[in-house]
């Protein structure tokens, strides 16, 4: 009907905002509701998002290869729910590496993951999706 239909207008309108707002080097090419999970919650603007994402994951939001290494491998190890060998699998490594790589992540970033899980994963999402609007650039 048509409450259902303004409720989907709504939420592709909320998507194409987010999209838009990525850096272009980001921009993935097709992108849905489901892919920006709960960033199409947030109503906060870029500024205050990348203040967040800086404020949770700390250096690892420095927007360079090395640093988008270690968040590739911190969110492959989320999503595999903390499983060293899914993480490896995903990402085609071993499992030392994988391990290694959690471990430079945790020293980057100033402390370790823990309570605070939810909003980490949050704002590898954030760096995923918004690339360079999210992070700090490189010195």
């Amino acid at each position: 009907g048509l409450d259902g239909f303004r409720g989907a207008h709504r939420r592709a309108r909320r998507v194409q905002e987010v999209v838009t707002a990525a850096a272009p080097a980001a921009r993935l090419p097709v992108t849905t509701a489901d892919d920006l999970g709960p960033l199409l919650l947030l109503d906060a603007g870029t500024d205050l998002l990348a203040a967040r994402v800086a404020e949770i994951l700390g250096d690892l939001a420095i927007d360079d290869e090395q640093h988008a290494r270690l968040r590739d491998t911190l969110a492959a190890y989320l999503r595999g729910g903390g499983s060293l060998v899914a993480a490896a699998g995903e990402l085609h490594l071993h499992k030392n590496t994988v391990q290694y790589r959690l471990r430079r992540a945790e020293e980057v970033r100033g402390w370790p993951l823990g309570d605070d899980r939810l909003d980490v994963e949050v704002a590898l999402l954030a760096c995923r999706i918004l690339g360079a609007t999210v992070l700090r650039p490189a010195d």
